[in-house]
């Protein structure tokens, strides 16, 4: 579970970025292109969109023929054509070029790269496994066959790369690619000790791809400082790289540093196609708007983010909703966006039924509410409460029955917050000292409504008990005074 959240989170970092290793053909072994060499593949190509296969076959057995004594430029027709995306001719050029000379490592590579091009992943591996044959210490091969397994098969990835290690254990590239393996393996521990054994011998803003990616791994092993460090080192060499931008915000949230955060969040958002954000682009702008006190932003980026979620991470984001309608004095909002997570945690959840009732709680602090609002608040929580109580032996429902209800009016004891408040009492019996505070909670309600409802003699009772358990407690103290008064 973890390692799909960290690839998931990760893939949404990265985006664009692909696994940035050194695949590059060497041309030293051929020849540039000539102009004549150029026209003929010219007609080659004409020949081979008419589909008509006798003629392409004759028109290829031609051009071998022509360049018999310069076998490289067949080479160089291939490799012309690969670089115009013509992949079909130039599988047929990498195999002539091969069949004059059949330790050509240059012509098997161009054939595997141009089936690659074409996702025919099978045949570009036979081809990379063939040049590896031919020659065992071209590295050439080992980086092409790691592009083939690098997604479908890590491991055997890594071990191409110690192979190739071993014969060259000094190839900053082998470094590189390396690093980039095990970050797409998720092993971001590896990944980072191995970009750092890179950039020790390369600067940042010399391979930029490279430590755009090293900055997200730095960032999800939670080096949000390095990873920060990082991105300002490059940033201005790839100032419209929405990788760059987006750790940039991310890492001055993580960092809570908010000033900077939101500036950045200004130049992260709207420069790039709505098509190319995540969901925790969002999640994070909805985080850095509650910092900043923004609640209604905030609520606004965390429905965003709901909106384009995976259905595995919309959960706690809903809880992030609740939050920020909650601070954003949005009650009833906070409330069914509560109720949506618990839709999702567990619909029979008594502690998460007791939790929303406490965001009713939480609005009768409000004092802009009206007397209508207050009222409907105060019965969405009771009956919350009571039916935690119901179903649960716990004092918490009853308990805070008792204290939403005693909200109606603070001034004017009522019979349900006493009765609740009594039951809390009973459901405290046999707990330890810890739970003092709630008895004296219950004890101080009950001395007050006795006093309120002239009965003394019960007021007097309760507020020695409030005092048995807290001395110093100010309403018992004084009612108890009152009291002695009224008897002289």
């Amino acid at each position: 579970m973890k390692k799909n959240r960290i690839l998931s989170f990760a893939a949404g970092l990265l985006l664009s970025c692909s696994l940035n290793l050194s695949f590059a053909q060497s041309a030293n072994d051929v020849p540039p292109i000539t102009p004549e060499a150029q026209q003929d593949a010219q007609a080659y190509l004409t020949v081979s969109k008419s589909g008509n296969a006798k003629q392409m076959e004759a028109q290829k057995k031609a051009i071998v023929k022509k360049y018999k004594k310069n076998e490289g430029m067949l080479l160089s027709i291939g490799q012309y054509f690969f670089k115009n995306e013509n992949y079909d001719e130039a599988i047929v050029f990498a195999k002539a070029a091969y069949d004059r000379d059949s330790k050509s490592v240059s012509a098997v590579l161009l054939e595997g790269d141009s089936y690659y091009a074409q996702n025919k992943y099978g045949e570009a591996a036979g081809s990379y496994e063939q040049a590896r044959m031919i020659n065992e210490n071209d590295k050439r091969a080992y980086f092409s066959l790691v592009k083939v397994y690098k997604f479908i098969d890590p491991e055997l990835a890594l071990e191409i790369m110690n192979t190739i290690k071993e014969k060259y254990p000094d190839d900053l590239a082998i470094h590189k690619t390396m690093a980039s393996i095990y970050y797409h393996q998720n092993d971001t521990a590896k990944a980072n000790s191995t970009y750092k054994l890179y950039f020790n011998s390369v600067k940042l803003e010399d391979d930029v791809e490279a430590a755009t990616e090293f900055a997200i791994v730095q960032f999800l092993n939670k080096d949000y400082a390095g990873s920060l460090k990082v991105v300002n080192a490059i940033i201005a060499k790839a100032p419209k790289e929405i990788s760059l931008n987006r750790m940039k915000f991310y890492d001055y949230v993580e960092l809570k540093q908010f000033k900077e955060a939101e500036e950045a969040s200004k130049s992260f958002f709207g420069q790039y196609a709505d098509t190319l954000y995540n969901f925790s682009d969002y999640k994070y702008e909805g985080l850095l708007q509650s910092k900043l006190n923004n609640m209604e932003k905030s609520a606004v980026a965390y429905t965003k983010a709901i909106e384009m979620a995976p259905d595995e991470k919309k959960t706690a984001l809903m809880k992030d909703l609740s939050d920020a309608y909650l601070n954003a004095g949005k009650y009833d909002e906070a409330a069914d966006a509560y109720q949506k997570y618990i839709d999702k945690v567990n619909p029979e959840s008594l502690v998460e039924r007791y939790n929303k009732g406490r965001i009713y709680y939480t609005a009768l602090a409000d004092t802009t509410i009206t007397d209508e609002q207050k009222k409907h608040f105060i019965e969405a929580g009771d009956a919350l409460f009571k039916e935690v109580a119901a179903k649960d032996e716990s004092y918490l429902g009853p308990f805070w029955s008792a204290r939403i209800n005693a909200m109606l009016d603070p001034e004017s004891p009522n019979e349900v917050s006493m009765q609740q408040y009594a039951e809390a009492m009973k459901r405290l019996e046999g707990k330890d000292n810890s739970y003092d505070s709630k008895r004296v909670e219950c004890l101080r309600y009950m001395t007050f409504y006795y006093f309120k409802t002239d009965d003394y003699d019960n007021s007097l009772a309760y507020a020695e008990k409030v005092l048995a358990i807290s001395p110093n407690d100010g309403l018992a103290t004084q009612i108890k005074n009152v009291l002695s008064q009224l008897k002289k």
